[in-house]
């Protein structure tokens, strides 16, 4: 009855959308045929096909096409006049494109960035691996800062050369009235201090609650650490994800990255930091994100950057962070001993924490150590666990102390690694009790 009158002209094009969904599932295809006749097919598009069959194949398909996702095989010039078409798109939501060491020239760029003007635009992803991607082409990006509803936006740029002007260029999406969620995957594009900086501008963007910046082997130091770090200033930002691995920031750049924990509304931060030389003095600056008053969830990747003992024990301040509740931390490759071991093992009395992740392949840590760490079977609320001790030095007795983590009133989830380590017949028996002893685990030795 409701269809036969015009009431249903009120419905909001939102709820249109979602009948139009219910009616194309196969559940309903048969028994909404009339319904689904009326309002079309072919509303979500996957697609992996050179231009040319792109050409062929898109054009029939826009006026009703809510989705596409394209893999771009070849033919760069037939794509991006498959790109420039779909500015007629007129119910365009979602436009996913990956194409990898396909040469692109600027008119594929300034194609994609023409979408600017779809109205019904709210999420782009634009992956571009090794596609010859220059600075001065890169710069066209900038116009979808114009996207009215565009709130979801991936550019994912690896291995082209971008560098600074392209950097710059990217930070002018600060000014997208409706942007929230950005994720920019610069590696390996010659990105220096001024793009890093630039990118920082982008704590200015009115909507803006995720952002992920992939700056892993550029030339970013100190002077372009110290920018990123501006980040804080977000007045939104709640998630936070910065990759600087490879990059010579040394120090002073690791030290004015311990300001995000000075982000007012910042609850989730990934910072990875592999091979940056940060030493233990760095750790000790970075001790100081404990001090974020509403961080819950942290993960640090620090692996291979010669921490030592000195620096792990400077992780056990995170002991006092006032609400995390989920902490990872990657030291894989760090020559850390007994010593830091027993530093880790304090976060056994974080009143808050619930999930412990911690990475230790490759270090020094022996039986005093691993009885150590067997102490977090003493954490209040601790109900996840992941320790990799993959290739260190514990034996039997070390082997029977992390057994004892079975005592645990709390821990639901157990990973547990210890290949390449000295466990013989004595811990190995002391381990296999653990295997009914909690409701989920992984044990490897």
């Amino acid at each position: 009855i409701f269809f036969r009158f015009l009431m249903f002209l009120r419905l909001p094009p939102e709820l249109w959308d979602e009948i139009a969904d219910l009616a194309l599932e196969e559940a309903l295809s048969q028994a909404c045929r009339k319904l689904r006749g009326q309002i079309g097919g072919n509303r979500y598009i996957s697609l992996s096909c050179d231009g040319q069959r792109a050409m062929e194949l898109i054009p029939g398909l826009m006026a009703n096409m809510r989705r596409l996702e394209w893999t771009v095989r070849s033919d760069a010039a037939k794509a991006a006049e498959v790109v420039a078409a779909l500015k007629a798109a007129p119910h365009l939501q979602s436009f996913s494109m990956t194409t990898d060491r396909l040469p692109l020239d600027h008119s594929f760029v300034e194609a994609c960035a023409q979408l600017h003007v779809l109205r019904s635009l709210q999420t782009l992803s634009l992956t571009m691996k090794d596609c010859q991607v220059q600075g001065n082409a890169a710069q066209a990006f900038a116009a979808l800062k114009d996207a009215p509803s565009l709130a979801d936006l991936t550019f994912e740029l690896p291995d082209n050369s971008v560098g600074d002007a392209g950097a710059q260029a990217l930070a002018e999406l600060k000014a997208a009235p409706a942007l929230r969620a950005l994720v920019v995957d610069l590696t390996a594009n010659g990105v220096g201090d001024d793009g890093a900086q630039a990118l920082a501008d982008l704590r200015h963007a009115p909507s803006l609650h995720t952002l992920s910046l992939f700056l892993l082997d550029n030339t970013v130091g100190p002077k372009g650490a110290r920018g990123l770090a501006a980040l804080h200033e977000a007045p939104s930002l709640h998630t936070l994800t910065l990759d600087l691995s490879m990059n010579p920031v040394d120090n002073g750049g690791i030290q004015a990255l311990a300001s995000l924990k000075n982000t007012c509304s910042l609850h989730t931060l990934t910072l990875t930091l592999r091979d940056t030389s940060l030493g233990a003095a760095g750790v000790h600056a970075l001790a100081a994100l404990h001090e974020a008053p509403s961080l819950r969830t942290l993960t640090l990747e620090l692996s291979h950057n010669r921490i030592g003992d000195c620096g792990a024990m400077a992780f056990a301040a995170f002991k006092n962070a006032p609400s995390l509740c989920t902490f990872a931390l990657d030291l894989k490759g760090n020559s850390i001993g007994d010593r830091g071991a027993r530093a880790l093992a304090e976060l056994k009395d974080s009143p808050t924490l619930q999930t412990l992740w911690l990475e230790l392949l490759a270090n020094e840590v022996g039986d005093d150590g691993a009885e150590a760490l067997g102490l977090l079977k003493e954490a209040q609320g601790l109900d996840t666990l992941a320790l990799n001790l993959w290739g260190n030095a514990v034996g039997d007795r070390g082997a029977e102390a992390l057994a004892a983590l079975e005592d645990s009133e709390s821990l639901e989830e157990l990973t547990l690694n210890l290949r390449r380590n000295q466990v013989g017949v004595i811990g190995a028996e002391a381990l296999a009790a653990l295997r009914t002893s909690v409701p989920w685990w992984q044990i490897f030795y």
